[in-house]
């Protein structure tokens, strides 16, 4: 049996600034709950006993009003250290600062409240239509303030595609002449328009946008037209987009390069290529191409 959640009480009001949230973290580890493994795991489970760390002795800081590129290969924490820094997760050891206070001293759930994250997996409201899919990032929009979904529909090109009362399951009909069969669905790429209609119809009152993989999806122009909005779309607010296309991240203010739940390479694009690191070979891979040495050589 699942212990319930305790409530936190605030000991302070969340002080808010003009530029976003500025996060700091000291000494950050986060078990995730031990998953068994082997047979004799499940046979004899051990109520103590943890996964390895996804996050071991982290730093961090995220200065306001930045955007932040957090790159890393799979597996080393990225989703991770965005779920705790946007309060989904709580049970870990170290400090975390949200403007130079303790982060556990503020109301989770007002400190949610200011922050609007786009994960990698979507969630895919198949009986409802496309505005309620959008909607839902913004239960107060969808109740009171449908100009403000038309508009963020507008802005990220979902009108384009499809009517904002479709329902997605109806996608897949038969029209009335039975000759004229025809099934259809919504490419990954609508799919992330969507999503990001979604999180920016929230964003625009949030100190903190977070976006997992946000253009995975996304064709080249579309990609560019993302990253060009968000110039503008991101002012008074701090941004933290993953992102395993590092051609991508010379947009961003500051990277910040993980391995095995560690930032270990922080810097703009300029300075962690003349750093020639783990980050700056990484994007010459990716960028280049594999040479005939490459191959073969962990990344």
């Amino acid at each position: 049996m699942r212990r319930p959640v305790r409530q936190r009480i605030a000991a302070r009001p969340l002080q808010r600034n003009a530029a976003g949230f500025e996060l700091k973290g000291e000494n950050i580890t986060f078990h995730y709950p031990h998953q068994p493994d082997t047979e004799e795991d499940v046979k004899y489970p051990s109520t103590s006993s943890q996964s390895k760390p996804a996050l071991q002795d982290m730093f961090f800081h995220f200065e306001a009003g930045k955007m932040h590129a957090l790159v890393g290969d799979n597996g080393c924490g990225k989703t991770t250290l965005v779920q705790l820094i946007s309060q989904l997760y709580t049970n870990f050891s170290g400090r975390i600062t949200l403007n130079g206070h303790n982060i556990k001293d503020y109301d989770i759930n007002e400190v949610r409240s200011h922050v609007s994250v786009m994960f990698q997996d979507i969630a895919k409201l198949q009986r409802f239509s496309v505005f309620e899919n959008i909607g839902i990032g913004d239960v107060n929009a969808l109740a009171m303030n449908h100009g403000a979904i038309e508009a963020v529909a507008a802005e990220h090109k979902v009108t384009d595609f499809i009517s904002l009362n479709t329902v997605i399951g109806d996608l897949h009909q038969v029209h009335k002449d039975p000759g004229e069969k025809w099934q259809a669905e919504l490419s990954g790429g609508q799919w992330q328009k969507i999503a990001l209609a979604r999180t920016f119809l929230k964003g625009k009152d949030a100190d903190l946008i977070i976006l997992d993989e946000p253009t995975s999806a996304l064709d080249v122009h579309a990609e560019h037209e993302f990253f060009q909005q968000l110039k503008t779309l991101r002012k008074g607010k701090t941004t933290i987009f993953i992102t395993h296309k590092y051609v991508t991240t010379a947009t961003a203010d500051c990277i910040h390069f993980m391995k095995k739940g560690k930032i270990v390479e922080r810097g703009n694009h300029a300075e962690l290529m003349a750093s020639n690191g783990e980050y700056a070979r990484r994007y010459t891979l990716q960028t280049q191409g594999y040479t005939e040495t490459g191959v073969g050589e962990s990344v």
